[in-house]
């Protein structure tokens, strides 16, 4: 094998999920030219990878270079030897039916599309962890699996931008936790109450442990209200690269399911995760499954991005800040 491509365009999380499977399919095609083709958030994750070069889809620029039209044309002049779809949507099985490559690994049981799939199509409602159904496609594949270990690359501009932001708002290591309070737009429902974070904050500045609120746009007038009672906002001024790297200083980190619950988890830090309406036997933190916060709600999970107003958020409200400390 000459040239490798890896396609992975899902959220963030999923993307962080499957670093390890990447690894072990750079690893087993040795010298190979090796390209993952990426959204552009996820991008920066792979911009300091020794043996995986990112491309970035842009979706919302269809018939652009960076589109998917752009794309699939650019994949099918490159001439891969081999495309490992990690991720299975229309897009990427379009763009691996257009690629030409002779040898297509597949996410999906599609056998009229890849050479090699898993045997047994996954179900969206079983029980699976997304990553040891990544580890079955890399098994179909003869690769062996990957471990739960997931490696980011970092430089050391990137390391020196995240220390300066942490000395200029007094962070010492081992002496801040990292909260996130936000959920995507979507997924309304993941949210633990904002009142529980901010008595949660509270309790811990009390024993003399720094807040630090993180979080996507969608989460910046959140973060404001809390940092505003306790802590410190760093909505917008860290970037992932940079809560990967905060994350590795922090004593440990409160969150939601969310795209943050998967970054920190790669730091290697103690994540609690709280969890209401999705499932954690799917979607854990890799390595933190013994950290995961579930109510004993009866209608918990139910997978409804909003919660019906009948239910009260029961699944949320139930766990209350003193359970949670």
């Amino acid at each position: 094998m000459k040239r490798v491509l890896i396609i992975k365009l899902s959220a963030i999380g999923d993307v962080v999920l499957s670093m390890p499977h990447m690894d072990r399919i750079v690893a087993h095609h040795g010298d190979a030219v090796c390209t993952v083709l990426t959204s552009p958030v996820t991008a920066r994750l792979f911009e300091h990878h020794p043996r995986l070069a990112p491309l970035i889809l842009n979706r919302k620029d269809w018939f652009g270079p960076s589109g998917p039209l752009g794309i699939a044309l650019w994949v099918r002049r490159q001439k891969f030897d081999a495309v490992y779809d990690l991720q299975g949507n229309r897009i990427s099985r379009r763009i691996v039916r257009f690629s030409g490559a002779p040898r297509r690994v597949g996410a999906r049981h599609v056998p009229a599309l890849y050479t090699c799939c898993p045997p047994a199509g996954h179900d969206s409602k079983g029980r699976e962890h997304a990553f040891d159904r990544l580890n079955r496609v890399l098994a179909c594949a003869g690769i062996r699996p990957a471990e739960p270990v997931i490696t980011i690359h970092e430089s050391r501009a990137d390391r020196l931008e995240v220390d300066q932001w942490k000395a200029a708002h007094g962070l010492v290591d081992g002496r801040y936790v990292i909260l996130h309070a936000g959920s995507s737009r979507r997924w309304r429902s993941k949210k633990w109450p904002g009142d529980y974070y901010a008595t949660l904050a509270g309790r811990l500045s009390e024993r003399g442990i720094r807040c630090v609120w993180v979080g996507g746009p969608e989460d910046a007038s959140l973060n404001r209200r809390l940092a505003a009672g306790c802590g410190v906002d760093a909505t917008g001024r860290i970037d992932l690269m940079g809560l990967y790297l905060l994350g590795k200083g922090a004593r440990m980190a409160v969150v939601n399911d969310s795209a943050p619950m998967h970054v920190l988890s790669a730091s290697g830090i103690p994540v609690f995760a709280i969890f209401g309406p999705t499932d954690r036997r799917r979607s854990h933190g890799l390595g933190q499954q013994d950290r995961v916060i579930v109510s004993s709600a009866g209608c918990s999970p139910c997978f409804l991005p909003v919660c019906p107003g009948d239910k009260g958020h029961a699944c949320m409200r139930d766990l209350t800040p003193e359970y949670v400390l």
